[in-house]
């Protein structure tokens, strides 16, 4: 069963992951699926994270980190390629989205943004295609958030991919 963005976004904030379920199960929306609000948000300082727009080393992933966290509750992986791409092959855990999907759930629910405060974010795309995606996340004060630019070598290393 294909999931939509916002359904797979949901299930990865709340660690159950975007695996197969029965159809009866459609139901995990935001709208059943409860949020932590008791939780502060984890906050970066600009120099942390360094510049979003000329994008810098400070806020770059490396195949090496990104493996170390690729099995954290806390991680948020996007992929940006097209469907299409994404479908030949992706890094295990990624969630396939683009800018237009990303802004309607957020327009949807909003709450979702304080549970993106609360995550690792990271985004990559084949053909570095993330810069606006990145402008996106920084107007949501979303500061949390690395690039991985190594797809290649990813693959080149035999890190975990799917399909």
């Amino acid at each position: 069963m294909d999931l939509n963005p916002k359904t797979k976004l949901l299930l990865t904030l709340f660690g159950i992951g975007t695996f197969l379920i029965p159809s009866s199960l459609w139901f995990l929306t935001s709208k059943f699926l409860p949020f932590q609000t008791n939780l502060p948000p984890k906050i970066q300082t600009q120099s942390e994270v360094g510049s979003v727009s000329g994008i810098t080393n400070k806020n770059e992933i490396s195949s090496s980190e990104l493996i170390k966290i690729l099995d954290s509750p806390s991680l948020v992986l996007f992929d940006l390629s097209n469907e299409q791409k994404y479908k030949e092959s992706h890094i295990k855990v990624a969630l396939n989205i683009n800018l237009e999907q990303f802004r309607e759930i957020i327009k949807e629910d909003p709450l979702i943004i304080n549970e993106l405060r609360r995550s690792q974010i990271v985004v990559y795309c084949t053909n570095n295609c993330s810069e606006t995606f990145l402008e996106e996340l920084a107007s949501l004060n979303l500061t949390n958030v690395k690039v991985f630019n190594s797809f290649f070598e990813w693959r080149n290393l035999g890190y975990p991919l799917e399909p």
